[in-house]
């Protein structure tokens, strides 16, 4: 396999490490016991690198929260955190890829080996 090929596959699996990590936010609840636990809360998956202010809503307590959006109510990023989830996901994305290939692949084979 071509260095070419490797850093393809390398690049393919890190943006969908990226996509699975900005998507594990939104799949995030969060149990808050009073207003004061709402001033910092964590999302991102396994690690926290988000941090959010939802003190600004009217929440009834204790309630159950989840990420709202990107840009409000941010209060820090863990660019840390940031990069274990990004490669963490690259690396979960990319052997269950490459495991389904193995798997289907013989059989894709063995089928065009018997048509002709």
């Amino acid at each position: 396999m071509g260095i070419i090929k490797k850093f393809s596959y390398v690049l393919g699996f890190g943006v969908l490490g990226l996509v699975f990590t900005v998507a594990s936010l939104f799949f995030n609840n969060v149990e808050l016991a009073d207003r004061k636990a709402a001033a910092d809360i964590g999302f991102g998956w396994p690690m926290v690198w988000l941090h959010q202010d939802q003190t600004i809503l009217d929440f009834s307590y204790p309630t159950t929260t989840r990420f709202l959006s990107p840009w409000q109510y941010v209060s820090g990023i863990n660019q840390v955190g940031l990069v274990v989830d990004v490669l963490l996901w690259s690396i979960l994305v990319g052997f269950l890829i490459l495991g389904l290939v193995k798997l289907v692949k013989p059989r894709i084979e063995i089928r065009h080996s018997t048509d002709a």
